[in-house]
């Protein structure tokens, strides 16, 4: 799930799930009208070093094209506020002023780092913006490994911690303790963003339709033929573990498959355990469906983190769903998501 990588100033973003071309006739909810046709318009663009698609249930048409354009332009609008990859992003002028007070920031930028805020509360740590000020201590690539000394990264911890960051909701401002503390909402900007197209796609008349950023998906309405189905990418092999049909949800996935290097036998892979800043270990893969994108963005890496027991726990207090692929090749589910999947046979899923 994590969208931009810590140990390079270029932003990589790695996909996790497939989209399935597949449904199920089920009632449509309520205030959303089924398409009337099979034809789904689908356009796929570069956008924040990934492939970001849009499938909408309608025909072809300049209406539809123009929703479409608009829902990129949405993204356009959005990176350039939350990148920490751009210098003249809202969140790079945050990090430039780090403990020097309160900053004004744009309503995108507080609701997400409120958001993530609550999410570094509910999930006790386990999911943290501040993480981003272990950058450049890591390295995944499996060309150029490294692996941080216990000094450095002793010294870098000091510097995380999302209680170090002050919010103002009346004043929309953001303030961060420590100055040499950095914050990146790289671990729920795309389910933002994906959201955030999905609301543009519906006023412009299309609410039919799937966003993908990345691995970040959300789904509103239906195809014709049925809900939007997604594939769970199998962590040990190159297809699909499980199908699963979501409508009006947003569903996402880390795993520890997306960037790694293997020394002496052991695998460090990119997701932090923020109290500790090495790779979390028991896993290989946590999905996550819940109603927003940006809900699934950022717990999916929670839940990877907390791991099975409390990430389990966490869901059923919170009321999300979450299927869980260990090291061993071991699952553990919500009883909601056990219903839900349909684990792909031997030969479909290879």
């Amino acid at each position: 799930m994590r969208a931009w990588r810590l140990d390079s100033r270029k932003p990589v973003l790695v996909p996790t799930l497939s989209l399935v071309v597949a449904a199920a006739c089920v009632t449509p909810p309520q205030g959303i009208a089924p398409p009337e046709t099979d034809s789904v318009t689908v356009r796929r663009q570069e956008r924040m070093s990934t492939y970001v698609t849009v499938s909408v249930a309608a025909p072809e048409s300049p209406a539809t094209l123009a929703a479409i354009d608009a829902a990129f332009a949405e993204l356009d609008r959005l990176e350039a506020l939350l990148s920490e990859w751009k210098d003249a992003s809202d969140i790079s002028n945050l990090n430039r002023h780090a403990g020097q007070g309160p900053v004004k920031v744009s309503p995108e930028l507080f609701e997400v780092l409120q958001f993530a805020y609550d999410a570094g509360v509910a999930s006790d740590g386990a999911f943290d913006v501040t993480v981003q000020s272990l950058a450049g201590l890591w390295d995944f690539r499996w060309q150029t490994p490294k692996i941080p000394s216990v000094t450095d990264l002793e010294a870098r911890l000091t510097l995380v911690g999302f209680r170090l960051l002050t919010l103002d909701k009346e004043a929309q401002t953001v303030a961060i303790a420590n100055p040499a503390t950095r914050v990146g909402v790289s671990g729920l900007a795309k389910g933002y963003v994906a959201d955030r197209m999905s609301a543009v796609l519906t006023a412009r008349g299309f609410p039919n339709h799937l966003v993908r950023c990345g691995g970040d998906i959300y789904g509103s309405g239906r195809k014709k033929s049925g809900r939007w189905t997604i594939g769970i990418r199998d962590p040990f092999a190159t297809g699909i573990y499980a199908t699963v049909e979501i409508e009006n949800e947003g569903i996402s996935t880390s795993g520890n498959y997306e960037r790694f290097f293997i020394r002496d036998g052991v695998r460090y892979h990119h997701i932090l355990d923020p109290k500790t800043g090495r790779p979390t270990t028991g896993l290989a893969s946590a999905t996550v469906i819940a109603k927003r994108a940006l809900f699934t963005d950022s717990w999916d890496t929670a839940t990877f983190v907390l791991g099975k027991e409390r990430g389990l726990a966490a869901a059923t207090r919170l009321g999300f769903d979450v299927l869980f692929i260990d090291e061993a090749h071991g699952t553990a589910s919500t009883p909601g998501m056990a219903k839900r999947i349909t684990v792909a046979p031997p030969d479909e899923a290879q």
